[in-house]
């Protein structure tokens, strides 16, 4: 089944969906955590009388059966919504060097000992292809030329790994968190990843940054990020 942006009326990508999981969670908590204050508030003007411990423990267990309903639910749209990203990478083919990126790698090999300056000199001409820039990353690293070129990023197994990344810490998140928006309690109980994570997202785009700890959201979105 297509899924909308009801406000908007359109089809709306895996980012969006990813997005709108977080914050329906979120909201979901916050509507659970604030029906449940306003119980334990009521009930307060009955304390000491009989049946008030039998009150409170019947609306610490509607609470707890309510949040473990709402985690259930957002555990297995996050699920689904995984299987959906993974679906659309498996797709996707990494670009093969060309004739000319070839014959510029063989060349460089033919060097007893290459400088630096003629390893960097070919990153521009390597950059489009992630099997290339391996390739001048590996010849780097064999002369100990070390951080001279980066990781490579951009190819199947990088986007695989950032969203894999990213649904695990969601998952961790759903599963653990109870004061929806108090960072101060996040801190105080030294859970960094939720004051990390706990936040009002501004847009999509944000959330995925924040998920997938500062990823490049533009590179990863060409290989996940379809409306459906």
């Amino acid at each position: 089944m297509n899924e909308y942006d009801m406000q908007k009326g359109v089809l709306m990508n895996n980012f969006q969906k990813f997005y709108f999981d977080i914050t329906g969670f979120r909201d979901e908590m916050k509507g659970a955590v604030k029906h449940y204050q306003v119980t334990i508030k009521e009930l307060e003007r009955f304390k000491g009388s009989a049946g008030y411990d039998e009150e409170m423990k019947k609306a610490e267990t509607t609470y707890r059966t309510e949040t473990e309903a709402i985690r259930a639910l957002y555990s297995e749209r996050l699920s689904k919504r995984k299987e959906d990203c993974l679906a659309v990478l498996r797709t996707h083919r990494d670009p093969l060097p060309t004739p000319e990126q070839i014959a510029a790698l063989q060349a460089l090999k033919l060097l007893d000992k290459p400088t630096k300056a003629q390893i960097t000199d070919l990153m521009p001409q390597m950059k489009d292809c992630p099997l290339t820039m391996a390739a001048l990353r590996d010849t780097a690293l064999q002369h100990g030329y070390l951080g001279v070129v980066p990781d490579t990023e951009g190819d199947t197994a990088w986007a695989r790994e950032r969203t894999e990344d990213m649904f695990k810490a969601a998952q961790k998140f759903v599963h653990d968190l109870d004061n929806v928006g108090d960072t101060g309690d996040h801190v105080s109980n030294h859970a960094w990843s939720l004051f990390r994570l706990d936040h009002d997202y501004a847009n999509a785009e944000e959330c995925v940054s924040q998920f997938c700890a500062g990823t490049d959201v533009q590179m990863l979105e060409k290989f996940i990020n379809i409306a459906e």
